[in-house]
């Protein structure tokens, strides 16, 4: 016992040499995750999660940390407007238990259109996402592109908006493993021209999630 208990310690000076984190109830046991690398091999991001439990599936991690667009993921749905374009889905179709999927959510402004992002000044709506089932499975921090600075002529306040395409991605956690699930999601969003603005409009949908579950010892 004292010879596995020497091996964790070693084994956690080098995890935190690399900047790996590790929970102090597992003795030094590190986080799962990841370490991207560049063309040079230089650590250019670290993407570790808070549980041992918890795991991104490979195409979140393709499309999340490289950018790259996987020919496989989850069912899509569209929205198809005057003055928007969108189209949302899961990286994956499927899901176990404490694995996080990525929601990824486009929208495409028409030129000239945009919509809000955090802050707002009281009595605007900004651009977000919520959701639903939270008995089943929790909603993480959004990537989102950084807004940029707007001012409306006649007016004191500072606006951020987002303008042409606009990329989310939505981190969700899965609490349960044996359940098919239908995932409702709300897109709430407010879009503007340089002279006149839209009432606050809700993109509402749903999205199948199957429960992959686990393979039975043979």
């Amino acid at each position: 016992m004292a010879r596995l208990g020497m091996l964790n310690v070693v084994a956690a000076e080098q995890h935190r040499a690399l900047g790996v984190p590790a929970g102090d109830n597992l003795i030094g046991t590190p986080f799962p995750g990841y370490l991207v690398l560049d063309e040079n091999g230089v650590v250019v991001e670290k993407r570790f999660q808070q549980f041992h439990r918890e795991r991104e599936t490979g195409n979140g991690l393709l499309e999340a940390a490289f950018g790259i667009e996987t020919s496989e993921h989850g069912p899509e749905v569209r929205l198809d407007t005057p003055l928007m374009k969108g189209r949302a889905y899961f990286d994956s179709p499927d899901y176990v238990r404490a694995q996080r999927l990525q929601l990824v959510v486009e929208l495409a402004l028409d030129s000239g259109l945009h919509t809000y992002g955090e802050p707002v000044p009281e009595g605007f709506v900004p651009l977000t996402v919520e959701v639903g089932l939270p008995e089943y499975l929790v909603q993480g921090d959004p990537a989102a592109p950084v807004p940029k600075p707007f001012r409306v002529e006649g007016l004191d306040e500072q606006f951020y908006v987002y303008e042409g395409a606009v990329r989310l991605v939505i981190p969700v956690s899965f609490l349960t493993e044996d359940i098919d699930l239908v995932v409702p999601i709300k897109v709430s969003y407010q879009i503007c021209s340089d002279v006149e603005c839209w009432p606050p409009a809700n993109w509402s949908f749903e999205i199948p999630v199957a429960a992959k579950g686990l393979t039975p010892p043979s």
